[in-house]
Order: C-alpha cells, then structure tokens, then sequence
C-alpha cells in the first residue's frame, strides 16, 4: 500500500477543526519574523498537541524550545484549569513573539515562559548571577553521561530479563 504523505496532510487539514484567529495570526508572524518559519508546528500538529492534551489531562509540561509558542499554545489550551506548562526558550529574538499571543490566547496563567533556565547576569557586576525563577537544567556531567551509555548497551541484557 503506498500513502502519500502530502494527501494525509491534506486529509488531516480537511477533517481538523480551523486554527483559532490567534493561531491564525501567530503562524503568519512567524512567517513575516523569522528566518526559519518551517520550524513552526502549524495546524495538525498544533490539533494532535490539543487532542493529546485534553485526553491526558496532565498538571503539567515542560517544553524544550518554544520557537514562537504555536505548540505551547495548543498544548496549554487542552490542559486542565490548574495546569501549567513550563517552556524555554534560548534566542531571546523570539520572546516578545511568545509573550505577545500567549497574552492575547488569554493564557498567561498556564505558560510559564523561561529563558536561560531562570538565570540573569548581573548587569553591574557580570560574574556575578541572579536566579531570578527556578528552573529546569537536564544537562549532564561527563560522568552522568559515560554511566548513560554504559546503560544503553546493557539494554537488550536487560529486557531479556524481564
């Protein structure tokens, strides 16, 4: 059976409910302020996040690269009221984008943006660092890492087990 990716797309489109206004118009300032506007989920990726996010119901997310906020908007918008969804971003270019449509999808209380995991350099004394908001740091050390792979290997081992 051969599947046309572009017909499913189109299928999808077809069969989804439109994008809200707010979407609508977030989509297409990506498209007029970034350079790489392909990155944006857009509208069935943006229904899929919403579906999973009503059907799960979770208390709350946290999301790796925010870009311009379509996924975090999408997802935010089908969690329950006490939900909230803890993102980062790292290009401080694109803030002003997400701050500007989380405010006008009317979901300041469930998005959480963070920037540099929380962290502020001084602007007086610049070693010196304020952490303004807590926040989330999965980096890992070099032995957290080697220990990591370790693991990995062993994973086949350990499945047979079970």
């Amino acid at each position: 059976m051969h599947f046309s990716l572009k017909k499913i797309n189109q299928y999808c489109e077809q069969h989804s409910s439109p994008p809200s206004e707010v979407l609508h118009q977030l989509e297409r300032a990506t498209h007029l302020k970034t350079l790489a506007p392909q990155m944006v989920s857009g509208h069935v990726q943006g229904q899929l996040f919403t579906f999973l996010s009503q059907m799960i119901q979770p208390k709350a997310i946290l999301e790796i690269g925010t870009f311009t906020g379509y996924a975090a908007i999408c997802f935010a918008k089908g969690m329950p009221k006490d939900g909230i969804l803890h993102t980062i971003e790292a290009n401080e270019e694109f803030e002003y984008i997400i701050r500007d449509f989380v405010k006008k999808a009317n979901l300041n209380d469930k998005i959480k943006l963070l920037r540099t995991h929380g962290i502020v350099k001084n602007k007086k004394t610049p070693w010196k660092y304020k952490i303004n908001e807590l926040g989330f740091n999965y980096r890992l050390t070099d032995i957290q890492s080697a220990l990591g792979i370790s693991q990995l290997k062993k994973l086949k081992m350990f499945l047979k087990r079970k």
